[in-house]
């Protein structure tokens, strides 16, 4: 099976560059290596970093934080059921 490149190095590759807000390319996230092991402040930071960003910039924040998209999504809407309970 052939390894899969994060966009950001495929970019890189290409010599293009992956656009996002600046300050969402320098959140600092969790040291966890896996994404159950983030804190509800990580999450909540990396969730709010992603808002304005499309999901190719999404996909390259996630990668660079060693987790994916779908994990933002997980995250979002375990957040918003949390809120709808109170």
């Amino acid at each position: 099976m052939k390894a899969r490149a994060c966009p950001a190095s495929a970019a890189s590759v290409l010599g293009m560059t992956v656009m996002a807000p600046p300050d969402s390319r320098h959140v600092s996230m969790s040291k966890a290596t896996r994404p159950q092991d983030w804190g509800l402040e990580e999450k909540l930071k990396l969730i709010i970093a992603c808002g304005p960003l499309d999901d190719e910039a999404v996909n390259a924040l996630c990668c660079e934080q060693g987790i994916y998209s779908h994990h933002i999504k997980q995250w979002t809407e375990g957040s918003v059921g949390g809120a709808r309970a109170i």
